[in-house]
């Protein structure tokens, strides 16, 4: 007796696990039955149950391309029982023409239902149009085609003009075009969607885009897929479908149904950058400009001042990610110190043009007449086949020397041109008391003039604790000032207008490669070097420590100026 019982429960568990196991099935559904040839299918596959396992596709690739997969997974837990569900959604365009069935398609042991559809050169009017529509055409309802405008063969990252037209009735929809990934193309939109009313009343809507092969030899252009969506009107027969009582709302108000539609691409032959273009740079174009303004520009330009200079490059037939970054040297008359370029890209009169502006940093290191070296930008120009370079040419500036470098020898200049001319005058044998007098005055003013001291406010002192304490709250504008300003008050010199004149006082070859690191974090972007305050630190104790040695060593100096 109870062995019997045994085997009755081993079997209903297992007739339990068969029934469960016959209810885990897959299912395939399709939107609609009838597709138009280049029309996308979307199929989705389900099954109730959350797996790992992917299905076989192998069974479809005579009969469709499938284009793009996607997979989700979901759980959900209802009145204490859970439920998982798996689905995969496949966007796929039809191969061939007729009535076609979709095969059974396996996922691990299970296998979905074939589907029947149709595919025809014109799509099934009885779904979206009245028989009064219907009566009007046979054309297809709607088209999407893609094409090349560019007549020649394109060089590698040349612009190639590429149009996506749709032509329908004006019913579709909440339209978003999407091609699909590729590597051997940088897709831009060239502008807004072009709308035109066909003869025969359709409506045709042009999308300008301008692709970029960034690879030479045969190419294949990615597909480009359409969504939407139509208003389908209201069906009498499925308003009262559950009795009078019973009203379908949406069958009421009518429905937006999803339309999915697919442009194939085509291959296009591209071909590599001509093997005489010496740049390493490549820039194929319609037109290369390069110019510059200073901004805010002060009337006099002194020895150590800081300008800034915007400069523009501007390129039609390319998009601003391909302009390059300026090679901006320095000289022995300017150090210059270009930012990050900020660039865009903008369509006007049917042509792209990429614009890229950088800001750079000029500091002025000597007076006199200075030259800022000329720019230089290599391009290819596509219309012609030149090579060609667009020139920002040098500019010469004048820089009168700093103003306290200055101060005392324009002083004796005064004095020694007075003193000279006064003995040049030729002596009279005898003067009036009215001429003695002026003369007497005129000296005492004179030497008034010359003698009387500047009521300069006296400048913050700077300490040495001072660069130490700014260095360490890493405030580098700062410590640059106090170093010129500490400079000048502790080796008593007025030479001291940047930093390359505190290495030159010091002459410590540490402290000199400290300094161009400093210079080099506040006005360079694209740092060579990282500013280091801790190695900062040490170096200029050092410094200190030897030039004040060197300082007790020596005896004093005359004075400047006497």
């Amino acid at each position: 007796m109870e062995i019997k019982m045994k085997k009755a429960i081993i079997l209903f568990f297992g007739l339990l696990f068969l029934s469960r196991t016959a209810t885990s099935a897959v299912t395939a559904s399709v939107e609609k039955q009838s597709f138009g040839t280049n029309e996308a299918i979307v199929l989705k596959l389900q099954t109730d149950e959350a797996t790992s396992m992917s299905p076989d596709l192998s069974v479809l690739k005579d009969l469709f391309s499938v284009v793009s997969t996607s997979v989700s997974r979901q759980a959900y837990v209802v009145n204490g029982q859970k439920t998982s569900e798996t689905t995969w959604e496949l966007t796929m365009l039809p191969n061939k023409k007729g009535k076609i069935i979709i095969p059974e398609i396996s996922i691990g042991a299970e296998k979905t239902n074939p589907i029947a559809i149709e595919i025809s050169d014109t799509i099934n009017k009885e779904e979206s149009l009245s028989d009064d529509e219907n009566a009007k055409t046979n054309e297809p309802l709607f088209t999407l085609k893609a094409a090349l405008k560019t007549k020649k063969e394109p060089f590698v990252q040349e612009k190639i003009d590429y149009v996506v037209e749709l032509i329908d009735e004006g019913q579709i929809q909440n339209i978003a075009l999407e091609f699909e990934p590729s590597t051997n193309f940088i897709i831009k939109e060239a502008g807004e969607p072009v709308v035109k009313r066909m003869p025969n009343g359709k409506r045709e809507v042009i999308f300008p885009y301008a692709l970029f092969a960034q690879s030479s030899g045969e190419l294949e252009i990615p597909n480009v897929k359409l969504t939407g969506s139509v208003f389908q009107k209201p069906d009498v027969n499925t308003i009262f479908g559950g009795g009078f009582f019973s009203i379908n709302i949406p069958s009421f108000m009518g429905m937006e149904a999803p339309i999915n539609l697919m442009a194939k691409g085509e291959k296009i032959r591209v071909l590599p950058a001509p093997k005489d273009y010496g740049s390493k740079w490549w820039l194929p174009a319609e037109d290369v400009k390069i110019s510059a303004k200073f901004l805010d520009l002060p009337q006099k330009i002194t020895q150590g001042s800081t300008l800034t200079r915007e400069i523009s490059l501007t390129a039609v037939g390319l998009s601003d990610s391909q302009l390059p970054e300026l090679e901006l040297n320095s000289n022995e008359d300017v150090r210059q110190y270009p930012e990050k370029p900020a660039g865009k890209t903008v369509v006007s009169n049917d042509q792209m043009i990429a614009q890229q502006k950088t800001l750079e940093t000029i500091i002025v290191q000597k007076s006199g007449e200075i030259v800022l070296p000329e720019v230089k930008v290599p391009w290819y120009d596509v219309n012609t086949g030149e090579i060609k370079t667009a020139v920002l040419k040098e500019e010469k500036i004048k820089v009168l020397p700093s103003f306290k470098a200055t101060a005392k020898p324009l002083a004796e200049k005064v004095q020694n041109t007075t003193l000279n001319k006064q003995d040049k005058e030729p002596k009279k044998e005898g003067f009036s008391m009215l001429e003695m007098s002026g003369a007497f005055l005129a000296g005492i003013l004179i030497a008034w003039l010359l003698l009387k001291p500047k009521k300069e406010k006296k400048p913050k002192e700077i300490k040495e604790k001072d660069i130490i304490k700014t260095s360490k709250k890493k405030d580098l504008k700062a410590l640059r000032e106090h170093l010129i300003k500490w400079t000048s008050q502790r080796y008593q010199t007025a030479k001291v207008v940047n930093l390359n004149d505190v290495a030159k006082i010091f002459d410590d070859e540490d402290l000199k490669k400290a300094l161009d690191s400093l210079q080099d974090s506040l006005y360079n972007e694209n740092k060579t070097t990282k500013f280091d305050e801790k190695i900062f630190r040490k170096v200029f104790k050092k410094a200190v420590k030897k030039k004040d040695k060197q300082k007790k060593q020596t005896a004093p100096l005359p004075p400047l100026y006497e």
